[in-house]
């Protein structure tokens, strides 16, 4: 159960990185465009 848990938890982190790491390069991305 604690292994489950744990797995779970490092998935959603690692979810959540990348997911901030794309709405990154996609306000980067604005940020070309508009200069």
């Amino acid at each position: 159960m604690s292994f489950i848990s744990f797995l779970t938890s490092y998935i959603q982190s690692e979810y959540e990185g990348a997911l901030s790491i794309l709405l990154l390069g996609v306000s980067l991305n604005k940020y070309k465009i508009k200069g």
